[in-house]
């Protein structure tokens, strides 16, 4: 049995119940780069763990080789979990990996996801569609509107528009929408969208592109074009107005546990887990290691009895930078420090 499961768009509170279930009984996951890694979390401790993501910096894995590895562990795995951010049949190449499931008779289920798009809208605080306004929602890819591929339709220019996987091409897709769009539409610029480090920027068609040089925005990044975007406003910003939105916290835990990471990525704050489990450390270490890049923007919680001696032992043991000693404190002083309850600080205490 395999479940492609959609993981949402960034927070990780945006899976399905239906997808959750499904993680946790999973024998073998198989995940991509962008979703959520807080997820994984979710799976059981015996489940292995498959990293099969692409980055536009690597070549990555041929889909070819996902797809393969994919039948093989349906045939020999109990439950295979294919794990994609956002929704798997968006964008998502379902249609590819599902096709040798179908052909060979195995069982298979298909659980949807929130895609980016929707995040994109719900977290600026606009919606997709408005009465009068826009009466639809046409999804693409940057690819699809290189070279005017795809004319847009009278229709299509009274809706959203959604581009996904288009920053390398911006300057293309730009030339493009010009042609058959007005110069001052209004549009959105979404990266790392529902994250605690989610960038939304209002822009117009004529002047997007130079703004994200400007910004030096880069993968992954999502455009919204239509008149809904004029209803963007720094105050319809919600997620941006909670009170860690934009702290980047390292929280170190006596073992893993993603009910305390949540603690943080509700309250807006962008979160990664570490524990004093050696064995839990190196089966994330991949993870950890691509979330310690920038280290200078890290926040790092102690919890429990564990010393900032002891945490810097053990990022010594995994191999990971050194992180400054004014960097680190303890969760409770944390809180307590922004005027979190006793109660919420006592949960990281003990």
């Amino acid at each position: 049995m395999i479940s492609f499961v959609g993981a949402g768009a960034g927070d990780p509170d945006l899976i399905t119940v239906a997808g959750l279930k499904a993680l946790q009984a999973a024998d073998i996951v198989f995940y991509d780069r962008l979703l959520n890694p807080l997820l994984l979390l979710l799976a059981p401790k015996k489940a292995e763990l498959v990293s099969v993501g692409k980055s536009p910096r690597s070549k990555g894995h041929a889909q070819n080789w996902i797809t393969n590895l994919l039948l093989q562990a349906t045939k020999t795995q109990q439950h295979v979990v294919r794990l994609k951010g956002g929704d798997a049949g968006i964008f998502g190449r379902l249609d590819e990996e599902i096709a040798p499931i179908k052909a060979a008779g195995l069982p298979y289920q298909i659980i949807p996801g929130i895609t980016a798009a929707s995040a994109l809208a719900a977290y600026s605080g606009i919606p997709l569609t408005k009465r009068g306004i826009s009466h639809g929602v046409t999804f693409l890819t940057g690819t699809q509107l290189l070279d005017g591929q795809l004319p847009i339709s009278l229709q299509q220019q009274e809706q959203t528009i959604v581009v996904y996987m288009g920053v390398k091409h911006a300057p293309a897709i730009q030339a493009s929408l010009l042609t058959q769009l007005p110069a001052d539409l209004p549009m959105l610029i979404g990266r790392w969208v529902s994250y605690g480090r989610q960038e939304i920027i209002p822009a117009t068609l004529a002047d997007f592109v130079t703004i994200m040089q400007q910004r030096q925005i880069e993968n992954p990044a999502i455009y919204l074009f239509g008149a809904v975007a004029a209803d963007y406003q720094a105050n319809t910003n919600w997620f941006a107005a909670k009170p860690l939105f934009g702290t980047r916290i390292l929280l170190v835990l006596p073992e893993l546990n993603y009910e305390k990471a949540t603690f943080f990525t509700t309250q807006g704050a962008d979160v990664w887990v570490i524990s004093q489990d050696m064995a839990e450390n190196q089966r994330f270490k991949t993870i950890t290691k691509a979330w310690l890049v920038d280290v200078a923007q890290v926040q790092v919680l102690l919890t429990a009895s564990i010393s900032a001696v002891l945490f810097e032992q053990q990022l010594l043991n995994l191999d990971l930078p050194a992180i400054p000693i004014e960097q680190i404190q303890t969760a409770s002083e944390f809180l307590a420090k922004r005027g979190y309850s006793r109660d919420a600080t006592e949960d990281f205490s003990g």
